[in-house]
């Protein structure tokens, strides 16, 4: 959830024009993918397969979109996900990295290393949450943040792999 919220900052909190218009066009998206989406008075309520999503907040609406919807696979949850992490830097999905990777304090060679990840572990979610298209793109991705000093080896010794 703390990965959809800063994917949506990010996106729609950008530069007023631009988070203006890409939310505008995210709206046609959003209508379509539910099976009764009704704005009533301020009031999304929408229904899908069962499920009834119902709030004032568009945010609050396409945070629903992409957690729960898109976790089931729903094409047009996918697609609007995919549309918000087009329009990211790659120093902006470094940082949502650091909150989708496990990081914690880990053991290696008998030392403790705080606040560190597990580079294989890294790649599997950066290509499941599409901040790369696949795995050689992954490493190519960690290799930049490291040569930008935005990651680094807990002993400087290994190239992000």
């Amino acid at each position: 959830r703390m990965v959809v919220n800063l994917l949506l900052a990010m996106t729609l909190g950008a530069e007023e024009d631009k988070g203006y218009e890409l939310s505008t066009s995210l709206l046609w998206d959003v209508s379509k993918g539910f099976d009764l989406p009704l704005v009533i008075g301020e009031q999304f309520i929408c229904k899908l397969g069962g499920k009834k999503f119902q709030s004032a907040s568009y945010n609050d609406c396409l945070q629903f979109i992409l957690t729960t919807l898109y976790e089931e696979g729903h094409e047009f949850a996918v697609n609007i996900y995919n549309t918000l992490m087009s329009q990211t830097t790659r120093e902006q999905k470094c940082h949502l990295a650091y909150h989708g990777f496990d990081v914690q304090t880990r053991n290696w060679h008998f030392h403790e290393y705080k606040n560190c990840f597990v580079g294989k572990e890294a790649i599997t979610w950066m290509v499941k949450y599409g901040l790369a298209r696949d795995r050689k793109a992954a490493v190519t991705l960690g290799q930049y943040w490291m040569s930008k000093k935005l990651i680094k080896h807990v002993t400087d010794e290994r190239p992000f792999e």
